[in-house]
C-alpha cells in the first residue's frame, strides 16, 4: 500500500527498499512475539531454556538486521522528507529503531532474551512458592543488564531516562517525580479521608462463589460487545494478565480467574481488551512498518485503563451489563440490587494486590513500583532489601502490610502505569469540568459523554434548499486520546497516534463509534430539554420574562408546549458577537448536547453569517433536531449586524417519506412503528441485530402495539459487501417462498460472520453456501445474485435513504417520525422514553 509523502524516483527507490527491510524485521519480531505469547500461557516448565535460546536467536537476528549498513544509506537517502507526511513519520520511527540498535552490541541482545526467560520462569516459581529468595538472583541479574543497556544508550541525569524513554519518548525522572509526588500527597490524603468518613460499601456481592467457566462466558460477552474482535485475538488464562500484539488481525488477551473474587478475571478481561482495541485500531496499512506500534506505553494503558474504569465502573455500563451477569450467575446474585453491586465495584480500600485495586488506590501502587525502581537502578537500595522497603512503602502509602511476598514484591512485573492514567482520565476530567460550568451531570461526578465527543464538526452542503448538518466532532488532543479504541470500534483504519489518530467511523453523527447498547447512557447525551416541561429550560439558563415571552441576553424567546412538554423553540434577535454565543448556548442547552454542539455553531455562524444573510430560510440537522434559520440584513442600519427568526424542535419525517418496506416484525396496525436503517457489513449493525433487537422482541414488541421495519441502506463507499449482502438476503427470502422468517435467520448468520465474508472478492459463492448451512432453501439464489435481481432495489433503497431522508450513518433508528439518538438506540428503555414523547407530543406536522 502507498504511503502518502512526496518523493522522488530515487527517494522512490530507497523507501521501498526500506520498507522491505522492516517488512522482515517485523515478521521476525511478530515471532518473537508469538514464543514470548507461548512462553507465557502454554510452555512446558522443562522448556524454559530451550525458549530462552530460541527467542535469543531471534533476537539476535533482528539486531544483526537493523545494525546492516545499507539501513543507514536509505536513511540518509530518505533525509528532508516531509516530517508530517506518512514517509516521514516512517523515516523517523525507522531511523530512531536504527540507531538504538547500532549503540548495543549483538551478544548483549542475546543475553538479554535469555535472561528473560530464565527470569520469567523463576518468577513463575518464586510467586507460587511464596519465595523471593527463588527470584532474587534473576533479579540481580535483570537490574545489571538494565544499567549496562542504559549506558549502551546514554543518558543525561539518571539512568532511569535512557530505559524509560524506550516507553515514554521524551519523559525524564525529574519530571515523573515532581508528577508523582504530587499525586501521591493528594492521594495518600484522600484515602485517609475516605478512611475517616466512617461510610464503608460492602464488596460482599463480588465476593461470592462464581465459577470460572462462566466468569470467561460474561468476561467474553463484555469485551466483545466493547468492541474486541475474537476473530483477531482470543482469550486465555495466564498468571499475570497481560495483551499481545502479534500481528495484524492476531491480537491476543489473557487473564486469570478468582473462584470466589468477580473483580481480577473480570476488570482484568476488560483492561486487556482495552490494550487490545486499542492495537486492532491500527491501520491495516501499518503493518510490517515501525508505524505499526502504539506511540507509547503510557499511551496504550490509557486506553485499557480508559475502558476498564471510566466505562468498566460507571453506573451506566452496569445498567446495561447486569440484568447479563444476573443471568449468568443466578443464585450468587440472588437478591442482590443493581445500586449494591455497583457499590461493590466501586469500594474504596487499601488492598495488596494492584490488578485489584480501586480508583484512587490503584496510582498509589504503580508510584511504589516507580519509588522502588529507580532506587534499585540507581543502586541505593539492594535486591536483598526489596521486600522489606516493598512493605514499608506499602504500610506508609496503603496502610496495609503484605502477609507474604506473592501478595508483596513478586505480585506482578512493574511497569509504566501511572502516565496510562492521566492520559485516560484528561478527557474526561475536562469533560467534567465543562459540567461544573454548565451543563448537567453524568454518572459520577461529571458527564463522561463529553469526554468521547469532545467538539464539534460542521458538514455543509448548499444549493437552492441548503440543509446542513451540524454534528459532534473531537478536537486534535481528544482524538489522540481515544481515536484508537473508537476506530478499534468502527473496524475502520487510522493512522497511529501521535498524528492525530484521525477517527475515520462511518457513524458521524453524535455517538460516532459507540452503538448504544454498549454502554448505555455512559456516552448518552446530557438531558434535553426539548421533551421536558419549558420550566426546565428556563431554569437551566435562567431565562427572563418578557412579557408572554422570555429573554437571553440579546434574543427573545417563545417556548411552544405539547402535552406540557417543551416542543419548539423559537425567536429572534441580533446575530452579532454576543448573540451568536446565545443563540448557540440555547440550542446546546435545548438539545442536551451542551458545548458538543454549541461551540461549533457559533464558530458555524461567525464563518457563514454573511453567507447566510439574505437566503431565505435555511435549515441544519443538529443531530436528531431541526434549526431553522432566516437572516435578514439590519432593517435600520446600513452595515449594522443582520438580524435572525430561529426555530428548533425535534425532526420530524412524514410518513409518506419514508420507503416501503419487506420485512417487518409485529402487527401490521401497529401503533407504533420502530424503523431500522441497517448495513449488514457494518459492525454496529451487527451488534444491533445480534443484541439489541432481541431485547425489543422480548420487551417493546411484545406488548402488541409496536412494529419493527428493517431498511436496508449499504454504505456502498466503504463496505463493499454490504449491496450483494441485501441482495443476497432479499434472494435467499424469495427462494424460501418469502417466508419471513427465512430473511431473519439468513440477516442474522450475516451479521453472525460477517469477518468471513465481508472482505471476499466475491461473496456470492459463500452466501449460496451460508444459506444452506443455516438450513434454508438456496435453490436459484445464484443465479437470482448472478443476474441482478435485486441490485436496483437496493441502489433504490440506498438513494431514497441518503437523499431523501438524509441518512449517513448505521444503523440509524426511528421510532415514529422521530429519529433516536444513538445511545438511546441501544436500550429498551431509550425506546420506552421516545414512545412516551409521541404519546405526549401526539399527532405532529413534519418539518419542512
Amino acid at each position: 500500500m502507498t504511503f502518502q509523502g512526496d518523493l522522488n524516483g530515487e527517494q522512490e527507490a530507497a523507501f521501498a527498499a526500506l520498507r522491505e527491510a522492516f517488512g522482515v524485521i517485523s515478521d521476525l519480531s511478530q515471532a518473537q512475539s508469538l514464543l514470548s505469547w507461548d512462553e507465557s500461557v502454554n510452555l512446558p516448565p522443562k522448556a524454559a531454556a530451550t525458549r530462552g535460546q530460541q527467542l535469543a536467536t531471534l533476537g539476535q537476528v533482528i539486531h544483526e538486521r537493523l545494525t546492516d549498513p545499507r539501513l543507514k544509506e536509505l536513511l540518509r537517502a530518505l533525509e528532508g522528507v516531509d516530517p508530517e507526511s506518512e514517509v516521514g513519520a516512517f523515516v523517523r520511527e525507522a531511523r530512531r529503531d536504527v540507531e538504538r540498535a547500532q549503540k548495543v552490541p549483538s551478544d548483549f541482545v542475546a543475553e538479554v532474551s535469555r535472561a528473560r526467560s530464565a527470569a520469567l520462569a523463576a518468577w513463575t516459581e518464586a510467586r507460587a512458592e511464596a519465595d523471593f529468595a527463588r527470584f532474587a538472583p534473576h533479579l540481580e541479574k535483570t537490574l545489571e543488564l538494565s544499567r549496562r543497556y542504559a549506558d549502551f544508550l546514554g543518558f543525561e541525569g539518571h539512568p532511569y531516562n535512557a530505559l524509560h524513554d524506550l516507553y515514554e519518548p521524551g519523559s525524564d525522572v525529574e519530571t515523573l517525580k515532581r508528577v508523582f509526588a504530587e499525586l501521591r500527597d493528594a492521594t495518600v490524603t484522600l484515602l485517609r479521608e475516605i478512611a475517616a468518613s466512617g461510610r464503608v460499601l460492602s464488596d460482599a456481592p463480588v465476593r461470592r462463589p462464581f465459577a470460572e467457566a462462566d466468569q470467561e462466558a460474561f468476561g467474553r460477552f463484555v469485551v466483545r460487545a466493547l468492541g474486541y474482535d475474537f476473530e483477531g485475538g482470543r482469550l486465555d488464562r495466564t498468571v499475570h494478565p497481560f495483551a499481545t500484539r502479534i500481528g495484524q488481525g492476531d491480537v491476543r488477551i489473557t487473564t486469570r480467574y478468582e473462584p470466589t473474587f468477580l473483580n481480577p478475571a473480570l476488570f482484568g478481561t476488560i483492561h486487556e481488551a482495552g490494550h487490545a482495541m486499542y492495537e486492532q485500531g491500527i491501520a491495516a496499512r501499518y503493518a510490517r512498518s515501525p508505524l505499526e506500534h502504539a506511540v507509547s506505553l503510557g499511551v496504550h494503558e490509557s486506553q485499557s485503563r480508559l475502558w476498564e474504569n471510566l466505562v468498566g465502573r460507571s453506573l451506566p455500563f452496569w445498567r446495561w451489563a447486569y440484568p447479563k451477569l444476573q443471568e449468568i450467575f443466578p443464585e450468587a446474585l440472588a437478591g442482590v440490587a443493581l445500586e449494591d453491586f455497583y457499590a461493590a465495584v466501586n469500594r474504596v480500600e487499601p488492598s495488596l494486590i494492584r490488578v485489584e485495586a480501586d480508583e484512587v488506590t490503584y496510582n498509589l501502587h504503580v508510584m511504589v513500583r516507580f519509588e522502588l525502581e529507580l532506587a534499585l537502578l540507581e543502586g541505593s537500595l539492594t535486591v536483598r532489601e526489596l521486600p522489606e522497603a516493598w512493605n514499608a512503602r506499602y504500610e506508609a502509602y496503603l496502610g496495609v502490610v503484605p502477609p507474604d511476598d506473592a501478595v508483596g514484591c513478586l505480585q506482578d512485573t512493574g511497569d509504566d502505569r501511572l502516565l496510562s492514567d492521566l492520559h485516560a482520565r484528561q478527557p474526561h476530567e475536562r469533560a467534567a469540568l465543562r459540567g461544573r460550568q454548565g451543563g448537567a451531570p453524568g454518572a459520577r461526578g461529571g458527564d463522561r459523554s463529553r469526554a468521547l465527543r469532545h467538539a464539534p464538526r460542521v458538514v455543509a452542503r448548499t444549493g437552492a434548499s441548503t440543509r446542513l448538518a451540524l454534528r459532534t466532532r473531537r478536537t486534535p488532543a481528544a482524538r489522540d486520546r481515544l481515536g484508537a479504541q473508537r476506530s478499534a470500534l468502527c473496524g475502520l483504519p487510522q493512522p497511529q497516534v501521535p498524528r492525530a489518530l484521525r477517527v475515520g467511523c462511518v457513524r458521524a453523527p453524535f455517538g460516532g463509534a459507540l452503538l448504544g447498547v454498549l454502554l448505555g447512557a455512559v456516552l448518552s447525551v446530557a438531558a434535553a430539554q426539548i421533551g421536558e416541561p419549558p420550566e426546565a429550560l428556563v431554569e437551566r439558563l435562567e431565562l427572563r420574562e418578557a412579557g408572554e415571552r422570555y429573554a437571553l441576553g440579546g434574543l427573545t424567546l417563545e417556548l411552544t408546549p405539547r402535552g406540557g412538554a417543551l416542543y419548539r423553540v423559537s425567536g429572534r434577535g441580533v446575530l452579532d458577537e454576543v448573540g451568536r454565543r446565545d443563540l448557540a448556548q440555547l440550542v446546546g442547552a435545548a438539545t442536551g448536547y451542551g458545548e458538543g454542539i454549541a461551540a461549533p455553531l457559533a464558530e458555524f455562524l461567525a464563518a457563514r453569517t454573511e453567507e447566510l444573510t439574505g437566503q431565505g430560510e435555511v435549515g441544519l440537522n443538529v443531530e436528531e433536531f431541526a434549526l431553522r434559520l432566516t437572516v435578514t440584513p439590519d432593517p435600520v442600519r446600513v452595515g449594522g449586524a443582520p438580524h435572525v427568526r430561529f426555530e428548533l424542535e425535534l425532526a420530524a419525517v412524514p410518513e409518506d417519506r419514508f420507503p416501503a418496506v419487506r420485512h417487518t416484525l409485529g402487527p401490521a396496525d401497529a401503533a407504533v412503528v420502530v424503523r431500522a436503517f441497517s448495513d449488514l457489513q457494518c459492525p454496529f449493525c451487527a451488534r444491533y441485530g445480534l443484541e439489541v433487537l432481541p431485547e425489543l422482541k422480548a420487551t417493546l414488541l411484545a406488548r402488541g402495539d409496536v412494529r419493527f421495519e428493517f431498511h436496508h441502506l449499504p454504505l456502498l463507499s466503504i463496505h463493499a459487501n454490504a449491496a450483494p449482502a441485501a441482495e443476497a438476503a432479499e434472494c435467499v427470502t424469495d427462494a424460501n417462498a418469502g417466508d419471513p422468517e427465512a430473511f431473519w435467520t439468513f440477516h442474522d448468520a450475516l451479521l453472525e460472520r460477517q469477518g468471513a465474508w465481508r472482505d471476499l472478492g466475491d461473496p456470492a459463492p459463500y452466501f449460496v453456501r451460508l444459506a444452506r448451512e443455516v438450513g434454508l432453501s438456496a435453490e436459484g439464489v445464484a443465479a437470482c445474485l448472478t443476474e441482478g435481481h435485486y441490485t436496483e432495489t437496493v441502489r433504490e433503497a440506498y438513494a431514497l435513504a441518503t437523499q431523501t431522508l438524509g441518512l449517513s450513518a448505521t444503523p440509524t433508528v426511528f421510532v415514529g417520525p422521530y429519529r433516536l439518538p444513538t445511545a438511546a438506540a441501544g436500550t429498551a428503555a431509550g425506546y420506552e422514553r421516545a414512545i412516551a414523547r409521541l404519546e405526549t407530543f401526539g399527532e405532529l406536522p413534519a418539518s419542512p
